[in-house]
């Protein structure tokens, strides 16, 4: 279960971990979207079970990678198992940390902006609701940084860029680093489900099903886009920078700098099958 090597924490015992793969098992990974009830019903049952095996292993501290905005009126469900595990951890009577990590900036490199610029269109919920989108370099920093430092227990931090960026400026982002034009239109929920409808999108997740290589389902999506929308997910903070000693990279640095696998992903989408 722990994600560093026990022999250089051996003075705090503390580790890190992915709650889903110790209610599932190594290497397990569920879809938050459509097994949001059962996850919370595994997270209860075997929470008390797991915690306890921690402490007999001789566990004190647990450091873990949670999500901005993980509270119980968040109805994005991809807060769901973050917010009950948080809950579980609190009540277990182990030192924990957590790292609640805002959306990952790889999302717009990888996902978002290749099927923007691909159709030219965002199709947006969240409008003007803002994000602080984070690259995974300084989220691994900061974890790193928790991990081999003392004095983090009882604290949660919120690993954020350093900018809060709406989804319509994402758009703008977008279109002035690809040289492609981008429309950027707002819809309600049934517009977005409509959509996703027309890409071949499940609503629910549906297990080794990937639509551009990516496990797509659009209950997760539309919920979130909703959290955005919002103003669950405007979490901005200085923590990167007070754990790691750097400022945290911008989401346009990151587009700038990985242009060419950005317009490479949109091709692949654009093209024929």
């Amino acid at each position: 279960m722990p994600t560093a090597d026990p022999g250089l924490l051996d003075h705090d015992r503390c580790f890190s971990v992915s709650f889903a793969n110790l209610v599932f098992g190594p290497g397990a990974t569920r879809e938050v979207g459509d097994h949001a009830r059962e996850l919370g019903l595994a997270v209860h049952l075997d929470g008390a079970r797991l915690w306890n095996a921690a402490v007999a292993a001789g566990v004190r501290h647990v450091v873990y990678t949670s999500f901005v905005g993980s509270d119980a009126s968040n109805p994005s469900m991809a807060a769901k198992d973050h917010i009950i595990t948080e809950q579980l951890l609190r009540q277990s009577g182990l030192d924990f940390t957590f790292l609640r990590n805002a959306q990952y900036s790889e999302a717009v490199l990888d996902a978002m902006g290749p099927a923007v610029i691909a159709s030219g269109l965002m199709l947006s919920v969240a409008g003007d609701g803002a994000m602080a989108f984070v690259c995974r370099d300084d989220c691994a920093a900061a974890a790193a940084a928790v991990l081999a430092s003392s004095g983090h227990e009882g604290q949660t931090y919120d690993i954020t860029g350093p900018d809060l960026i709406s989804y319509r400026e994402v758009a703008q982002l977008i279109a002035d680093v690809s040289g492609a034009p981008v429309t950027f239109e707002l819809t309600d929920e049934a517009g977005l489900y409509a959509m996703f409808d027309a890409l071949g999108i499940p609503r629910k997740p549906v297990d080794g099903q990937n639509v551009n290589n990516f496990p797509w389902n659009s209950d997760d999506m539309v919920s979130f886009e909703v959290a955005v929308r919002d103003g669950y997910f405007a979490v901005f903070s200085n923590h990167v920078e007070q754990l790691t000693g750097r400022r945290p990279r911008s989401l346009r640095s990151l587009l700038e700098d990985n242009r060419d696998a950005l317009m490479a992903g949109a091709a692949r989408i654009a093209a024929p099958a």
